[in-house]
């Protein structure tokens, strides 16, 4: 196993944004009289925007042109964007910078991958902006998860192939897209509905490259 390639989901893997985009998108629904529960939320995290407003509006029963929902989209985002304005580099996740610096002084390059068009604006804010390799937000896909190609477009930025390759991600959209794709996985959060990844992690505290390796190895042996 040769791994020269780490990518990072940027909500719920690097910063704790994914309850912002909940809450934002909770306060949309009420306005559908249609209650946004965390379960529900769940089987959309990891979409793109547009994606989600759909979904939404399939579960409450609510159709609207498509220059109505390009509006509705655009007011969640505006509102979202009003609160990530307050991120702070002390919100970073545990673990994470010095994970990246490790990886840094390992020459693993690592790639930053989100659906959000805010990514540069986050990244900025926690001063992140400069320590990956290559970024790929959503004003550079055409296709959002389930589809593959944020992860796709990061690794082939870097001329590093799949199978060397592994993605981080909070969500089970995410690792499943990742999946298809032929990467290497590792969800972060609760093993639950992420047991599908190839491991599952709680967050980056005390987690280090060699600890990567030997859980996919371990892994990976005891699903052959």
């Amino acid at each position: 196993m040769k791994i020269e390639l780490c990518i990072f989901n940027l909500d719920g893997v690097i910063v704790d944004t994914a309850h912002l985009h909940y809450l934002t998108w909770k306060e949309l629904a009420t306005k559908f009289d249609f209650e946004l529960s965390p379960i529900l939320y769940e089987k959309i995290k990891g979409l793109g925007r547009i994606e989600t407003l759909r979904q939404i509006m399939a579960w409450a029963k609510i159709s609207k042109d498509e220059k109505e929902i390009e509006s509705i989209a655009k007011l969640k985002n505006d509102h979202y964007v009003q609160m990530i304005q307050m991120l702070h580099p002390t919100e970073i996740r545990p673990g994470v910078k010095s994970f990246l610096s490790e990886l840094k002084k390992l020459y693993i390059k690592t790639a930053l991958s989100s659906a959000s068009k805010n990514a540069k604006t986050i990244l900025s804010k926690l001063e992140l902006l400069q320590q990956y390799d290559t970024i790929v937000d959503g004003d550079q896909i055409e296709h959002c998860i389930p589809d593959p190609e944020i992860y796709l477009k990061c690794s082939q930025n870097l001329n590093i192939t799949p199978s060397n390759t592994v993605v981080f991600e909070d969500s089970v959209n995410g690792i499943n897209a990742a999946k298809s794709a032929g990467f290497y996985t590792i969800g972060i959060g609760k093993t639950g509905a992420l047991s599908i990844a190839d491991a599952v992690i709680p967050n980056f505290r005390g987690f280090n490259f060699k600890e990567m390796l030997n859980l996919l190895k371990f892994n990976l042996a005891s699903t052959n």
